[in-house]
């Protein structure tokens, strides 16, 4: 859903997020609607930060 407003706002602009995994850590760099997390895992995520390039 923010991807959309993001989009639909600042097309010229990317979308970038970050997440902490519980028992993992932050995860590297995501994009474009790209999966953050796990899957299959049952891991939480713990915190998100997001930025636009």
């Amino acid at each position: 859903m923010i991807q959309l407003i993001i989009l639909a706002l600042l097309p010229d602009k990317t979308l970038c997020y970050e997440v902490h995994v519980q028992n993992i850590g932050w995860q590297g760099k995501k994009k474009d609607g790209e999966t953050a997390g796990t899957t299959g895992k049952s891991y939480r995520v713990e915190a998100v930060k997001l930025w636009l390039e």
